[in-house]
């Protein structure tokens, strides 16, 4: 028989579940890693005695002769063994945490650096005659609903962004604040109650340049 008359479809066909048996085969032997090294951690841990002795005698009566069976720690149910190592704490690996403290006194002598943070949002579905200095004022008075908020820092910038249609026009706000009211301004930005019916907001997220 030549080359020419082998059947390439059940050839290939081998191959492939070949290829699935060797891919198993490699998983498997990482789940066999992870169990190696589970296990080693376990031998670094001081177990409590389980047992007063490596064997037991369970006496029975069966009708009048009583009959002793020795039970081994190896034919111990395994789930008993984990059982007693989780109640002694010795499966539990304790980290010491830092505690993080952030100062609240109020000093005029030593103060922290102020960061801040810009929040992104795109608008859409907005008149053509849509201004930039609409967006920025309707920006404003929404930023005003922030509480407990230094709206003096804060900065509005408004690019219109050109669209393929002109039945409607989009914008990019970007808000700048200081980090302390990140998360609360992106709640405020992006609620629907916060701007006018029917106008479409969601987060706007830079391309990334790729370099090379």
């Amino acid at each position: 028989m030549s080359a020419d008359h082998v059947d390439v479809a059940a050839l290939w066909q081998e191959l492939s579940f070949l290829r699935a048996e060797v891919r198993e085969v490699a998983a498997l032997r990482a789940e066999l890693q992870e169990v190696k090294s589970a296990l080693s951690d376990l031998q670094h841990h001081d177990f409590p005695p389980l047992w007063s002795s490596n064997v037991r005698e369970h006496s029975s009566v069966s009708g009048n002769q009583p009959s002793t069976s020795v039970v081994t720690e190896s034919q111990l149910s395994a789930a008993t063994v984990v059982q007693e190592a989780v109640k002694s704490g010795a499966l539990q690996k304790q980290r010491n945490r830092r505690k993080v403290v952030v100062g609240s006194k109020i000093d005029s002598k030593v103060k922290p650096v102020v960061t801040r943070r810009c929040v992104d949002v795109f608008l859409s579905r907005l008149q053509p005659d849509t201004t930039v200095a609409d967006i920025e004022s309707c920006t404003s008075d929404i930023m005003e609903n922030i509480p407990n908020g230094d709206l003096s820092q804060v900065n509005i910038k408004c690019t219109h962004l050109p669209g393929k249609h002109d039945f409607y026009t989009s914008f990019h706000v970007a808000v700048t604040v200081n980090s302390d009211l990140f998360a609360t301004a992106i709640d405020v930005l992006m609620s629907g109650d916060s701007w006018p019916k029917g106008i479409l907001v969601r987060r706007f997220f830079q391309k990334r340049q790729r370099n090379g």
